[in-house]
């Protein structure tokens, strides 16, 4: 679950408009809190950030050198690696996305596929 974001009484909206509060957490989710997760906490309305994540399509190339995302993080820190020495995509479960290691930070990922230039 995502960062939380704000957390409020769902008693009061209960109150004005007569619904459960389950009701009430699948209209606040369906509405003005679409693109958040939206938890029902005690009586009290939490809503979060939504995990991000990729699509992972492709599987990785036997050309590709494959790191841990922690091993990156240090090779890159360290100044092993730069965006001009080739291209890097982030990869979960052997599958690779098209979203390049330097543009984006790393998600759900466990490892980086880089192809040497």
């Amino acid at each position: 679950m995502g960062n939380l974001l704000i957390k409020f009484s769902v008693f009061p909206l209960i109150t004005k408009f007569g619904k459960s509060p389950e009701e009430i957490i699948t209209i606040l989710s369906e509405t003005i809190f679409s693109d958040y997760d939206v938890k029902d906490n005690k009586g009290m309305v939490s809503v979060y950030e939504k995990e991000k994540s990729r699509i992972y399509g492709e599987d990785v190339s036997d050309y590709a050198d494959i790191f841990t995302v922690k091993e990156w993080e240090e090779a890159v820190e360290e100044g092993w690696f730069g965006d001009y020495d080739g291209s890097g995509y982030w990869v979960k479960d052997g599958k690779e996305c098209g979203d390049e290691v330097f543009s984006s930070p790393p998600l759900d990922a466990t490892h980086v596929a880089w192809y040497n230039k």
